[in-house]
């Protein structure tokens, strides 16, 4: 990520093979990127920000657009 923006990332997004989880490469990405820059941090996997964590999942993103994006 090479602007600003604002992630959501999950603790324990496995990949089925490999060495290398998708939560480490979304941490990874999230430190490289530039500020203004807001990490969610959320419980379960892959697709529980879509599912089961869709409303702090949200709510993270709105205040992010919200706090660096107002006019």
């Amino acid at each position: 990520m090479d602007r600003p923006g604002v992630a959501d990332a999950v603790d324990d997004d496995r990949r089925p093979c490999g060495h290398t989880s998708g939560t480490d490469l979304q941490l990874r990405a999230y430190e490289d990127a530039l500020e203004p820059k807001w990490l969610a941090l959320l419980d379960g996997d892959h697709f529980d920000p879509c599912l089961k964590q869709l409303t702090v999942a949200v709510q993270a993103a709105g205040y992010w657009f919200y706090a660096y994006l107002k006019p």
